[in-house]
Protein backbone atom coordinates (compact mmCIF):
# COMPACT_ATOMS: atom_id res chain seq x y z
CA UNK A 1 0.00 0.00 0.00
CA UNK A 2 2.89 2.47 0.82
CA UNK A 3 3.94 2.26 -3.12
CA UNK A 4 0.37 3.04 -4.51
CA UNK A 5 0.27 5.90 -1.89
CA UNK A 6 3.52 7.29 -2.82
CA UNK A 7 2.92 6.90 -7.15
CA UNK A 8 -0.73 8.72 -6.26
CA UNK A 9 0.84 12.00 -4.49
CA UNK A 10 3.38 11.80 -7.41
CA UNK A 11 0.77 12.08 -9.95
CA UNK A 12 -1.59 14.35 -7.94
CA UNK A 13 0.65 16.21 -5.42
CA UNK A 14 -2.14 16.06 -2.69
CA UNK A 15 -0.65 15.58 -0.08
CA UNK A 16 0.91 18.95 -0.61
CA UNK A 17 -1.92 20.36 -0.09
CA UNK A 18 -3.39 18.32 2.44
CA UNK A 19 0.28 19.66 4.28
CA UNK A 20 0.36 23.00 2.96
CA UNK A 21 3.77 22.36 2.36
CA UNK A 22 5.61 19.56 0.17
CA UNK A 23 6.43 16.72 2.70
CA UNK A 24 10.11 17.07 3.85
CA UNK A 25 10.27 12.80 4.41
CA UNK A 26 8.53 10.28 2.55
CA UNK A 27 7.86 9.28 6.33
CA UNK A 28 5.77 12.82 6.30
CA UNK A 29 3.74 11.88 3.36
CA UNK A 30 2.57 8.21 4.09
CA UNK A 31 1.78 9.73 7.99
CA UNK A 32 -0.43 12.16 5.99
CA UNK A 33 -2.37 9.77 4.18
CA UNK A 34 -2.47 7.57 6.84
CA UNK A 35 -4.73 9.96 9.17
CA UNK A 36 -6.13 10.85 6.31
CA UNK A 37 -6.94 6.95 5.77
CA UNK A 38 -7.77 6.78 9.34
CA UNK A 39 -10.13 9.19 9.74
CA UNK A 40 -12.34 8.24 6.81
CA UNK A 41 -11.94 4.90 7.66
CA UNK A 42 -12.58 4.92 11.85
CA UNK A 43 -9.48 2.57 11.73
CA UNK A 44 -7.19 3.12 14.68
CA UNK A 45 -3.47 3.63 14.84
CA UNK A 46 -2.74 -0.14 14.99
CA UNK A 47 -4.80 -0.65 11.84
CA UNK A 48 -3.24 2.17 9.82
CA UNK A 49 0.37 0.57 10.84
CA UNK A 50 -0.72 -2.48 9.69
CA UNK A 51 -1.55 -1.13 6.29
CA UNK A 52 1.57 1.34 6.07
CA UNK A 53 4.41 -0.46 7.69
CA UNK A 54 6.19 2.70 9.73
CA UNK A 55 6.75 3.56 13.14
CA UNK A 56 3.29 4.16 14.39
CA UNK A 57 4.21 7.26 16.72
CA UNK A 58 5.56 8.75 13.25
CA UNK A 59 1.54 8.38 12.51
CA UNK A 60 -0.04 9.21 15.28
CA UNK A 61 2.32 12.09 16.07
CA UNK A 62 2.43 13.87 12.33
CA UNK A 63 -1.28 14.00 10.98
CA UNK A 64 -4.09 11.99 13.29
CA UNK A 65 -4.67 15.64 15.48
CA UNK A 66 -4.11 17.81 12.03
CA UNK A 67 -6.71 15.53 10.04
CA UNK A 68 -9.22 14.98 12.89
CA UNK A 69 -9.18 18.82 13.89
CA UNK A 70 -9.41 19.97 9.94
CA UNK A 71 -6.44 22.20 10.45
CA UNK A 72 -4.27 22.43 7.71
CA UNK A 73 -0.58 23.44 8.69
Amino acid sequence: MPDILLELDANTDFGEALLGHKAATTDELLACYAGLLAHGTEIDAKGVAAMIPMRISAIVDADFSVIADGVSR
